[in-house]
């Protein structure tokens, strides 16, 4: 069964000593970020699995999710990575904005 990990579960608990789990889960994209990084590189839910390795069911999943998607770490990852580096890796991809005081998480087309 896996584990679920949440910011309320993991606000203190940190993973050998060194990294604090709650700071690790507000880096993680959004289900909401994934769909705003897809329409401002304007590609589909295909061209992402295609980019990132990951099954467009799972994308499709991971984006219904407001919060941080309960895919696996490392597909989460390889979808956040094939959306930084854009496509030719030439090709503008996007930045992810953690939340702040200023507003919610989001999306920039890097430069």
């Amino acid at each position: 069964m896996q584990e679920i990990i949440s910011h309320e579960t993991y606000k203190t608990h940190r993973i050998a000593g060194e990294v604090d789990i709650s700071d690790l889960l507000r880096k993680m994209i959004t289900g909401q970020q994934i769909r705003m990084a897809r329409a401002a590189l304007g590609w589909t839910v295909a061209d992402l699995a295609t980019r990132s390795g990951v099954s467009s069911s799972s994308i499709q999943r991971a984006e219904a999710i407001g919060g941080v998607p309960t895919m696996q770490s490392s597909n989460l990852f390889r979808v956040q990575r094939a959306l930084e580096l854009g496509d030719p890796p030439s090709a503008p991809g996007v930045i992810f904005i953690d939340a702040d005081d200023s507003g919610g998480a989001g999306v920039r087309v890097r430069r």
